[in-house]
């Protein structure tokens, strides 16, 4: 119980002092944090509990999407990429059967959602380079190659300024559909064995003024020879990274460099 304070009118949280009114007088008591736990299982909030454990699965999940891609993502992904994974999870969310605030994550049944998706909207894959190149996986979904083919790096890529070489980055990562567990209340994923496999491969570093003539493949293998079940998708990137030669040293270029969800399947 609070104690009464003489000031009408006064209400809030001011300095850490919560103001309110009762009965015609005022009142100050110390605030309160909301316990989560306490919030979570109140029925006069269920509909925002409902939004809240799906918005948890999809954050969890694309926290998952980062740790995969690692250093592609901390590097080439701009600060709003996270943000509009998450938005992208919890429209894939929505369209799923189930009890509100539980539907499951089935990212495989909505992989063209994720496909095409930019690491950063300012530095686009899409935009930046335009070499020709094929892509393409096993048909058990372990592996990827990609190729560049034979080009001309000054007419088909937007090559920075003091930029002396290139070099094309290969990523495949999986990720399981997720689906909520009551006892531990949250998302998890349904297949836990195979989810957050990662496989990557880089080409040589290749210099923007000479001419590719012969097809530069490179490719990505998950270990283990795991067996991809239907509920598990397979995200391929692609990017490309460029770098200054000084001496024998290659140093990276931020400007320009870019990748992209190529391939969901």
């Amino acid at each position: 119980m609070g104690t009464t304070f003489n000031p009408q009118g006064l209400q809030g949280n001011v300095n850490k002092i919560n103001y309110y009114e009762r009965d015609g007088k005022t009142f100050a008591r110390k605030a309160r944090k909301p316990n989560p736990t306490n919030y979570l299982t109140d029925p006069n909030h269920y509909r925002v509990v409902e939004n809240i454990h799906e918005l948890i699965g999809c954050v969890k999940v694309t926290q998952n999407l980062r740790i995969n891609f690692g250093g592609n993502y901390k590097t080439l992904a701009d600060s709003h990429f996270h943000n509009r994974l998450v938005s992208v999870l919890k429209k894939i969310c929505k369209l799923a059967n189930g009890v509100r605030g539980e539907r499951p994550i089935n990212i495989s049944e909505h992989k063209e959602m994720l496909q095409n998706m930019e690491f950063d909207i300012k530095s686009q894959f899409s935009v930046i380079f335009n070499a020709p190149f094929s892509l393409t996986a096993t048909p058990d979904r372990t592996g990827s190659t990609f190729t560049l083919l034979p080009c001309k790096p000054v007419d088909c890529l937007d090559i920075p300024q003091n930029s002396t070489h290139f070099r094309v980055d290969l990523a495949m990562a999986s990720i399981s559909d997720y689906e909520y567990d009551s006892t531990v209340i949250g998302y998890l994923p349904s297949d836990p064995v195979n989810n957050k496999l990662f496989a990557g491969g880089f080409s040589d570093y290749l210099p923007v003024n000479a001419d590719i003539i012969a097809p530069v493949p490179i490719t990505a293998t998950f270990t283990g020879a795991p067996v991809i079940g239907a509920d598990v998708s397979v995200i391929v990137a692609v990017g490309s990274i460029f770098y200054q030669q000084v001496d024998i040293q290659q140093y990276k270029f931020l400007q320009n460099s870019c990748m992209k969800f190529q391939m969901v399947i």
